[in-house]
């Protein structure tokens, strides 16, 4: 599991198919900072950037992956494009889109347990791991 620029990192790792790794769960996973949200580069410039980094992780994986995102995240309305590039080139992936956080929608730290354990459980459950405890 990663999150934000270790969540993209968990999904190029799951393109590389190490020994042992069944699946791989990606928390708010990007790369690129204030730009996500339009501040630097533009919004266009990262997602299409976001999108052929997906694109090209797709290609090679064969792993299942859990992409987690919180509404309040501004990279959540980037994120089903993301899923569908690398789905599109024969990745395995689930979007989750987890409700608003009561603070920053990126800070998994903050996330409600609530809200994000049912699905990484279930997603556990899917490679037959044990789920998540509280």
């Amino acid at each position: 599991m990663g999150h934000s620029g270790g969540g993209l990192g968990t999904i190029a790792l799951a393109e590389k198919k190490p020994a042992g790794l069944l699946g791989a769960i990606s928390a708010a996973g990007a790369r690129g900072g204030v730009c996500a949200d339009g501040g630097y580069l533009s919004g266009g410039f990262f997602n299409r950037n976001m999108t052929v980094t997906y694109h090209n992780f797709g290609v090679n994986s064969a792993l299942p992956v859990l992409m987690l995102y919180a509404e309040n995240d501004p990279r959540t309305a980037r994120a089903e494009p993301w899923r569908d590039a690398y789905v599109g080139e024969g990745g395995k992936a689930e979007l989750v889109d987890l409700p608003r956080q009561p603070r920053s929608g990126h800070s998994v730290a903050r996330w409600d347990p609530a809200d994000w354990i049912p699905p990484g459980s279930r997603f556990l459950e899917s490679l037959g791991l044990p789920p998540l405890e509280r």
